[in-house]
């Protein structure tokens, strides 16, 4: 597999910035750091339900069509 080092040298070679570029809401305690990390989860979850329940229809009609 070809990495290109070229460009992980540009990267190391870019100024520092600090941290804290936005600022954090005050008395949010990682809320919304724990819901963007869960809201992809939850999502494919939902999805995979929606995906199981239309495959379990299409099977429970066709052997319940007469």
């Amino acid at each position: 597999m070809f990495i290109d080092f070229w460009k992980n040298k540009h990267v190391t070679r870019l100024p520092f910035l600090p941290l804290p570029l936005i600022p954090s809401l005050p008395g949010n305690h990682n809320a919304l750091t724990i819901v963007a990390l869960w809201a992809p989860v939850v999502m494919i979850y939902l999805l995979d339900i929606q995906i199981w329940y239309t495959i379990l229809s299409s099977i429970v009609g066709w052997s319940d069509r007469n």
